[in-house]
């Protein structure tokens, strides 16, 4: 009986964490923008647009990052709007998936100046329709700090 007990735990234990190791949330391309979470009166623009594999190795790690799920290339453009007069492009550099293959982790990206990229494009293992996607921004550029939120937008 014992035994039967734990033939069945150790079956359910492992139905239920294949279930939560597949990674999801792939980088999709478009317009995102949004506000600044310390600070409303500061917004962000992110454009991202699927490249080739020669575009990518020739961007040298800057601006571009390579989807740790689907393989598939992009580059990025990023901007912070400080103000009218004062717009600021925030390069990302060698961006890489921030836990290393770990399964059952959600997919984040750091890069070598330990900023942040969330892509949030999937609910329940299923990919969301583009205009329900977002991005989590994390950057902090010496004195100045960034969180924010960058929903799509239609042109």
């Amino acid at each position: 009986m014992k035994k039967r007990i734990i033939t069945l735990l150790t079956i359910a234990t492992l139905t239920l964490t294949s279930c939560t190791s597949k990674r999801n949330n792939i980088i999709i391309s478009g317009h995102f923008y949004g506000l600044s979470l310390e600070n409303k009166e500061i917004s962000c623009a992110f454009f991202i647009e699927q490249i080739s594999e020669y575009t990518f190795l020739n961007a040298n790690g800057k601006n571009v990052i390579r989807d740790a799920i689907n393989d598939k290339c992009y580059s990025l453009e990023f901007y912070v709007n400080l103000s009218e007069n004062d717009v600021k492009q925030v390069d990302f550099l060698n961006l890489r998936d921030a836990y290393n293959n770990a399964s059952g982790t959600p997919i984040s990206y750091v890069d070598d100046n330990n900023y942040w990229l969330t892509p949030f494009t999937s609910e329940n293992n299923e990919t969301l329709p583009v205009s329900r996607c977002y991005y989590s921004v994390n950057i902090n550029i010496g004195d100045f700090k960034l969180s924010a939120y960058l929903h799509f937008m239609d042109d």
